[in-house]
């Protein structure tokens, strides 16, 4: 499993997002975990412009203003979440089963 994190300073940016599939294709990414998104709502055709035709799944904490957010986002068939968890103190909890047998929690 390959795992990503990014202060991305922003998602807004077609840039970007041209940024992140090619990331997330010549890396086999299964997980990304973006900061600083400053967007206060993703939607998911925003997510499908990088991940094309993978099916996958998301969740974020919303950027207050111009400021902060938070998105996780990953690939469906490399594990099921078993439980995502947002807290007021700015961070996502995601507990992961993988594939085969054990828990994994990824902070």
């Amino acid at each position: 499993m390959k795992i990503a994190s990014w202060n991305i300073r922003g998602f807004g940016d077609e840039n970007k997002k041209n940024m992140i599939k090619t990331l997330i294709c010549k890396e086999s990414i299964d997980i990304i975990g973006l900061i600083e998104t400053k967007q206060s709502e993703i939607q998911q055709w925003m997510l499908k412009k990088c991940w094309g035709r993978t099916a996958f799944d998301f969740f974020q904490i919303d950027a207050i203003q111009n400021s902060g957010g938070l998105l996780l986002t990953w690939k469906q068939q490399a594990f099921d979440p078993a439980a995502h968890l947002p807290t007021k103190d700015g961070y996502v909890s995601l507990e992961i089963s993988l594939s085969h047998k054990h828990s994994v929690p990824f902070v």
